[in-house]
């Protein structure tokens, strides 16, 4: 399964690369004017991320955690460590902030959202402010709907540190 969402993640980065010819190649772009409608899949992916950003704010690890699949097969890749699982990844952001004020402060500067098949992806911009420098971030999720709304299965972090 981890080789099938290494080939997603490679089949989902060459189509976003590619000329969508007359639809536009990303549905959904934060910076630019939104719809009132907050039923369409690409408002309710965004508020998923911005719930994520509120629940990091307030230090609320596990809530923020629910915007993942939980499923041994959710794979997260930040700088060059790759985590599979959602207990995995739960535990690495338990040991990472034992102190939950170290967490800094998430802010959202942009997110770009496009339907891939049956799943959608977010190109999201981020930024953590801590005591020590900022922190910039940029990811590559993928969402896919369950039952119970959007959920990641794949993300992606790049991360600069000043």
């Amino acid at each position: 399964m981890l080789k099938r969402l290494f080939a997603l993640a490679a089949l989902i980065f060459l189509a976003a690369s590619a000329s969508g010819g007359d639809r536009p190649t990303w549905t959904f772009d934060s910076i630019a004017p939104q719809t009132a409608d907050k039923t369409t899949p690409e408002q309710q992916i965004y508020l998923v991320l911005l719930n994520q950003i509120d629940l990091w704010n307030r230090r609320d690890l596990d809530g923020y955690m629910q915007a993942f699949w939980n499923s041994p097969e959710l794979l997260v890749i930040v700088q060059a460590q790759q985590i599979e699982g959602w207990a995995n990844l739960a535990a690495t952001y338990q040991r990472g902030y034992p102190d939950r004020s170290k967490m800094g402060t998430l802010s959202l500067e942009r997110v770009k959202i496009r339907q891939m098949g049956d799943d959608w992806m977010a190109l999201a911009w981020s930024q953590i402010h801590e005591t020590g420098g900022d922190t910039f971030t940029t990811e590559a999720i993928i969402f896919r709907k369950f039952d119970d709304g959007f959920k990641i299965i794949y993300d992606q972090c790049s991360i600069l540190e000043l």
